[in-house]
Protein backbone atom coordinates (compact mmCIF):
# COMPACT_ATOMS: atom_id res chain seq x y z
CA UNK A 1 0.00 0.00 0.00
CA UNK A 2 1.38 3.60 -0.56
CA UNK A 3 1.98 6.19 1.98
CA UNK A 4 0.50 9.34 2.00
CA UNK A 5 1.71 12.02 2.43
CA UNK A 6 0.48 15.08 3.67
CA UNK A 7 0.76 17.40 0.91
CA UNK A 8 -0.36 15.02 -1.62
CA UNK A 9 -3.64 16.14 -2.87
CA UNK A 10 -3.25 20.07 -1.76
CA UNK A 11 -2.25 22.73 -4.48
CA UNK A 12 -0.02 25.15 -3.22
CA UNK A 13 -0.90 28.79 -3.29
CA UNK A 14 2.03 29.02 -5.19
CA UNK A 15 -0.12 27.31 -8.08
CA UNK A 16 -2.79 29.40 -7.98
CA UNK A 17 -2.84 31.73 -11.20
CA UNK A 18 -2.48 35.23 -10.61
CA UNK A 19 -5.80 36.31 -12.26
CA UNK A 20 -7.50 34.19 -9.34
CA UNK A 21 -5.59 36.33 -7.22
CA UNK A 22 -6.62 39.77 -8.61
CA UNK A 23 -9.90 38.32 -8.64
CA UNK A 24 -9.88 37.50 -4.62
CA UNK A 25 -8.59 41.26 -3.97
CA UNK A 26 -11.00 42.69 -6.44
CA UNK A 27 -14.13 41.20 -4.89
CA UNK A 28 -12.56 41.41 -1.23
CA UNK A 29 -12.19 45.07 -1.49
CA UNK A 30 -15.78 45.33 -3.38
CA UNK A 31 -17.66 43.90 -0.81
CA UNK A 32 -15.43 45.23 2.28
CA UNK A 33 -16.00 48.85 0.84
CA UNK A 34 -19.88 48.15 0.38
CA UNK A 35 -19.57 46.79 3.96
CA UNK A 36 -18.73 50.69 5.11
CA UNK A 37 -21.33 52.27 3.12
CA UNK A 38 -24.08 50.12 4.49
CA UNK A 39 -22.57 50.50 8.14
CA UNK A 40 -23.25 54.35 7.44
CA UNK A 41 -26.56 54.05 5.95
CA UNK A 42 -27.64 51.21 8.23
CA UNK A 43 -26.18 52.66 11.88
CA UNK A 44 -25.28 56.21 11.10
CA UNK A 45 -21.65 55.27 12.36
CA UNK A 46 -18.51 54.97 10.50
CA UNK A 47 -16.42 51.97 10.83
CA UNK A 48 -13.07 52.77 9.42
CA UNK A 49 -11.48 49.12 9.63
CA UNK A 50 -13.41 48.41 6.69
CA UNK A 51 -12.64 50.96 4.38
CA UNK A 52 -8.84 51.11 5.51
CA UNK A 53 -8.74 47.17 4.41
CA UNK A 54 -10.86 47.97 1.23
CA UNK A 55 -8.10 49.94 0.51
CA UNK A 56 -5.28 47.58 0.76
CA UNK A 57 -6.65 44.99 -0.76
CA UNK A 58 -7.79 46.97 -4.00
CA UNK A 59 -4.04 48.27 -4.18
CA UNK A 60 -2.86 44.66 -3.68
CA UNK A 61 -5.34 43.90 -6.62
CA UNK A 62 -4.04 46.70 -8.23
CA UNK A 63 0.15 45.58 -8.45
CA UNK A 64 -1.07 42.20 -9.01
CA UNK A 65 -2.75 43.21 -12.20
CA UNK A 66 0.31 45.51 -12.53
CA UNK A 67 2.30 42.47 -12.42
CA UNK A 68 0.36 40.22 -14.73
CA UNK A 69 0.96 42.69 -17.85
CA UNK A 70 -1.93 41.50 -19.74
CA UNK A 71 -1.51 42.74 -22.87
CA UNK A 72 -4.99 43.02 -24.30
CA UNK A 73 -7.52 46.15 -24.19
CA UNK A 74 -9.77 44.17 -21.89
CA UNK A 75 -6.50 43.41 -19.47
CA UNK A 76 -5.66 47.17 -19.60
CA UNK A 77 -9.06 48.65 -18.83
CA UNK A 78 -9.43 46.35 -15.78
CA UNK A 79 -5.62 47.61 -14.59
CA UNK A 80 -7.49 51.15 -14.92
CA UNK A 81 -10.57 50.48 -12.98
CA UNK A 82 -8.55 49.20 -10.22
CA UNK A 83 -6.51 52.46 -10.24
CA UNK A 84 -9.41 54.51 -10.09
CA UNK A 85 -10.75 52.55 -7.24
CA UNK A 86 -7.56 53.10 -5.70
CA UNK A 87 -8.09 57.31 -6.21
CA UNK A 88 -11.08 57.09 -4.71
CA UNK A 89 -10.50 55.03 -1.35
CA UNK A 90 -6.96 56.74 -0.68
CA UNK A 91 -8.51 60.07 -0.26
CA UNK A 92 -11.55 58.27 1.37
CA UNK A 93 -9.44 57.18 3.93
CA UNK A 94 -7.82 60.49 4.66
CA UNK A 95 -11.09 61.92 5.44
CA UNK A 96 -11.79 59.26 7.83
CA UNK A 97 -8.09 59.48 9.62
CA UNK A 98 -9.22 62.68 9.80
CA UNK A 99 -12.40 61.81 11.41
CA UNK A 100 -10.96 59.42 13.63
CA UNK A 101 -8.35 61.38 14.85
CA UNK A 102 -10.67 64.26 15.56
CA UNK A 103 -13.24 62.26 17.68
CA UNK A 104 -10.73 60.08 19.18
CA UNK A 105 -12.96 56.82 18.50
CA UNK A 106 -12.14 54.09 16.18
CA UNK A 107 -15.59 52.79 15.57
CA UNK A 108 -17.37 56.74 15.48
CA UNK A 109 -20.80 56.52 16.36
CA UNK A 110 -21.80 60.57 15.45
CA UNK A 111 -24.13 62.05 13.78
CA UNK A 112 -22.36 61.70 10.44
CA UNK A 113 -25.08 63.21 8.03
CA UNK A 114 -23.96 66.39 8.91
CA UNK A 115 -20.23 66.17 8.46
CA UNK A 116 -19.04 66.74 5.10
CA UNK A 117 -15.96 64.78 5.72
CA UNK A 118 -18.22 61.85 6.09
CA UNK A 119 -19.98 62.41 3.47
CA UNK A 120 -17.09 62.74 0.82
CA UNK A 121 -15.84 59.60 2.48
CA UNK A 122 -18.84 57.39 1.73
CA UNK A 123 -18.89 59.34 -1.90
CA UNK A 124 -15.82 58.32 -2.11
CA UNK A 125 -15.99 54.66 -1.61
CA UNK A 126 -19.24 54.95 -3.85
CA UNK A 127 -16.69 55.67 -6.44
CA UNK A 128 -14.71 52.75 -5.72
CA UNK A 129 -17.65 50.82 -5.80
CA UNK A 130 -18.34 51.69 -9.58
CA UNK A 131 -14.98 51.09 -10.45
CA UNK A 132 -14.49 47.87 -9.00
CA UNK A 133 -17.74 46.43 -10.63
CA UNK A 134 -16.78 47.24 -13.93
CA UNK A 135 -13.60 45.80 -12.98
CA UNK A 136 -15.18 42.89 -11.80
CA UNK A 137 -17.24 42.40 -15.16
CA UNK A 138 -14.23 43.01 -17.45
CA UNK A 139 -12.65 40.60 -15.74
CA UNK A 140 -15.53 38.04 -16.34
CA UNK A 141 -15.56 38.90 -19.93
CA UNK A 142 -12.34 38.46 -20.82
CA UNK A 143 -11.96 35.32 -18.79
CA UNK A 144 -15.31 33.66 -20.78
CA UNK A 145 -13.65 35.25 -24.03
CA UNK A 146 -10.00 33.43 -23.21
CA UNK A 147 -12.43 30.21 -22.74
CA UNK A 148 -14.52 30.48 -25.58
CA UNK A 149 -11.24 30.57 -28.20
CA UNK A 150 -9.58 28.05 -26.50
CA UNK A 151 -12.30 25.89 -27.16
CA UNK A 152 -12.43 26.82 -30.56
CA UNK A 153 -8.97 26.44 -31.09
CA UNK A 154 -8.98 23.06 -29.21
CA UNK A 155 -11.71 22.21 -31.56
CA UNK A 156 -10.02 23.67 -34.91
CA UNK A 157 -6.95 21.76 -34.06
CA UNK A 158 -8.48 18.42 -33.21
CA UNK A 159 -9.90 18.23 -37.04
Amino acid sequence: MAKITETEGHEHLSHVPANVWAAFFILMSLTTTIGFICSWILNDALFPAALFLAALFNIVATLIKYRIKEKNVLGEISLGASLVADLHLIPACVLVLQIVLVTGKFFVEIPVAHDFAAVGAVGFALGAVVANMVSVAIVVINESLQFEYLRKYKRVRAK
